[in-house]
């Protein structure tokens, strides 16, 4: 749910769909302040359970001045683990819904994201109610067995666990709940998780196309490069990793002394497994990282893709994920076959294999830790049956 700005500086609010306080609707409260430049947004309170904007407002300045001396708790989760036991123990009484519904919810999940859908469906009827020191792993079993009765499949089971899973850790995290976490002691189901959707020559063309369309601000970093070129910084983004195999992570930490133009090769550093690799660049990449820098006289040490500020992306656009829903995502409740960016990574290697290029090679440019992680495209191989068996009759 978005956030409405309050009156006060550094004060925000949600309102409840239903629940009044008084004459309006009930609000909870946020405070946004910056600790060591970096934006920091803590859930402060329901309005109906004493916690003003009056109140929010100076809980921030206190905040501030603590920031400014360099004394004194700088942030809501530490003041209240600085909070006596005894104080602690009563939170023991709270029951799991009021945890979620004045805690988790408010502060742990973002707009769509699905936990309070899967919560309020699977797990609310059987642990809502009860306090969160009572919760047993025979309940969260329950909660389990509940997903699976109704034809869900054992990847949703997981999902919803792995949910109540993180709400019991963040009940830890904020000194709200001191007991084992009860997921721990409960068995999860069996699945093949691994995502295996790719795009298709075809599919890409039209996301590419779809991407072009994409206009940008005035404010926009390149603006004036971008609406020349007839394209996006997403375009871009996606065009890179479909054909280099980027993460997401890879791209935006991408930075123009890392492409080598006499080599054609681009040095990947410091990726999510701590593996450095070089990936060679395509025409269609190389010919796209040249006139970026060229037109945006990029310096070495800038990011290939950034804000307006120089500073890398902190994430990707909102717009390719309701672009690829659109396209792709229809009527698909499978997590495995749904489009997300990563799939421009999968596309990379399964095109890869399927010209032709051995398993240990693609394992080298995607940089795996191992080569069954590799092997999941292995079945995607041009003949590899009939070259089987050639190889038995000679």
């Amino acid at each position: 749910m978005d956030r409405i700005k309050g009156k006060h500086k550094g004060v925000y609010y949600r309102e409840h769909p239903t629940r009044k306080n008084g004459v309006r609707k009930d609000r909870y409260f946020y405070l946004r302040y910056t600790v060591n430049g970096r934006q920091r947004e803590e859930g402060f309170g329901w309005e109906s359970e004493g916690f003003t904007e009056t109140k929010a407002a100076a809980e921030i300045e206190t905040i501030r001045e603590h920031i400014k001396k360099g004394e004194g708790y700088t942030s809501l989760a530490e003041k209240y683990r600085n909070t006596s036991f005894e104080e602690r123990k009563k939170s023991q009484n709270m029951t799991f819904d009021e945890f979620f519904c004045n805690i988790y919810n408010p502060v742990y999940i973002k707009k769509n994201d699905g936990k309070a859908n899967s919560y309020q469906k699977w797990a609310k009827p059987f642990i809502g109610d009860k306090r969160l020191g009572d919760i047993t792993p025979a309940d969260i079993e329950k909660v389990k067995r509940s997903v699976l009765d109704a034809g869900r499949q054992p990847a949703t089971a997981e999902r919803v666990l792995a949910h109540l899973s993180h709400m019991f850790n963040m009940a830890r995290q904020e000194n709200i709940y001191d007991g084992k976490n009860p997921l721990t002691s409960v068995k999860r189901p069996k699945y093949d998780n691994r995502r295996i959707r790719f795009f298709t020559k075809e599919e890409s063309d039209i996301l590419l196309k779809e991407l072009k369309k994409i206009s940008c601000q005035k404010k926009d970093f390149g603006a004036d490069y971008y609406k020349k070129n007839k394209l996006s910084q997403l375009y871009e983004m996606v065009l890179a990793s479909v054909y280099c195999g980027f993460r997401a992570g890879e791209i935006r930490q991408l930075k123009v002394y890392d492409i080598d133009f006499g080599t054609n090769f681009i040095s990947i550093k410091d990726p999510k497994n701590s593996k450095n690799r070089r990936v060679p660049m395509p025409d269609v990449v190389r010919n796209m990282f040249a006139r970026r820098i060229e037109e945006l006289r990029l310096k070495p040490q800038d990011y290939i893709f950034r804000q307006k500020n120089g500073e890398p992306l902190t994430e990707i656009s909102d717009q390719y994920y309701r672009i690829v829903d659109r396209l792709f995502n229809q009527n698909i409740d499978d997590p495995r076959e749904k489009v997300v960016f990563h799939t421009c990574r999968h596309t990379y290697a399964s095109w890869l294999v399927m010209a032709g290029v051995d398993l240990y090679t693609v394992k080298e440019l995607m940089g795996h830790d191992t080569i069954e992680m590799t092997m999941r495209y292995a079945h995607l191989a041009p003949n590899k049956f009939k070259a089987a068996i050639a190889a038995l009759n000679v």
